[in-house]
Formats: C-alpha cells, structure tokens, sequence
C-alpha cells in the first residue's frame, strides 16, 4: 500500500500540457529572398551567348548566387534563433 500511495504521489506533480510551441513566421525579406528567381541564361541550350552579352549574363548570375548564398545564412540564423528559443 505504501508503494502504491508514493507512486500517486510521485505522479500526482506530473504536469500535462497540450500546447504546443508556436513557431514565428519567417519575416518578409525571407520570403522574399527565398521566391526571387534566378535569371535565366539568354538563348537556346546549347547555343553561344553573344561576346558582347557576357559579361553581363555572368554578372547577373554571379549576383544571384551571392544574394541566395546570403539569403541561405539568414534562413540559418532564422532556423536557429527559433531552435535556441524553444530549447529554453
């Protein structure tokens, strides 16, 4: 009986709880980042791009994959501000 009456009593503290963390939403310049587009390479696959359009074709994808590559180290700071808040 004694057993029985410290298990009641052990349990009896548990506390249940239904809710459930609430995540923030990612803020407008994620969003956005992560919809922008990368330009499309001018032409037909498999054909040259014009000497005089190269430099700028490279240019425009070369700021695509820096603003993406930024874009994916705020996702990750997002990620893990969010996973630092919830693991308090």
């Amino acid at each position: 009986m004694f057993l029985a009456s410290s298990l009641m009593t052990l349990t009896g503290c548990a506390v249940s709880s239904d809710a459930r963390p609430h995540l923030p939403e990612p803020t407008q310049d994620l969003k956005d980042c992560r919809d922008a587009l990368v330009p499309e390479i001018p032409g037909v696959a498999g054909s040259s791009i014009p000497k005089s359009k190269v430099a700028g074709v490279i240019g425009d994808q070369r700021a695509s994959a820096l603003d993406k590559d930024k874009c994916s180290h705020d996702w990750s700071d997002f990620y893990g501000d969010v996973k630092r808040r919830l693991e308090k």
